[in-house]
């Protein structure tokens, strides 16, 4: 299998100091994990953007590809109860006071925004 990756980051908005907690940083590396698998294994793609920004109050994961998932606003709700991954997903960002968003344009687009602490004086 041929695949393609690019990967930005972007961390010149961080405080000096700032902090991402190690539980973030573990479940970021899964969530990536799942969204390069799920864009293999479900719509067959083989070019991969992948985004990591942060700024004074968060960390954001976006992975966009150029497969061709049947994901939709009409089956969305029903995609992410049957799909473990994503709904672990969107339960971790929720619970600790992020979010996750799922788009299929161009491909399919996902991301992940989380909190980040700051290191205190």
């Amino acid at each position: 299998m041929d695949h393609t990756f690019r990967v930005d980051r972007d961390f010149s908005r961080l405080p000096e100091g700032g902090k991402v907690p190690g539980e973030h940083a573990v479940f970021l590396t899964g969530a990536l994990q799942e969204f390069l698998t799920n864009g293999v294994k479900h719509g067959q793609a083989t070019e991969f953007v992948v985004t990591m920004m942060g700024d004074t109050a968060h960390i954001r994961l976006e992975v966009s590809d150029n497969g061709n998932g049947d994901f939709t606003e009409k089956n969305r709700d029903s995609r992410i109860r049957n799909g473990f991954g994503i709904k672990k997903i969107i339960s971790y960002a929720e619970k600790n006071g992020g979010k996750a968003e799922f788009s299929n344009e161009h491909g399919f687009r996902s991301m992940v925004e989380l909190p980040i602490y700051t290191a205190t004086s």
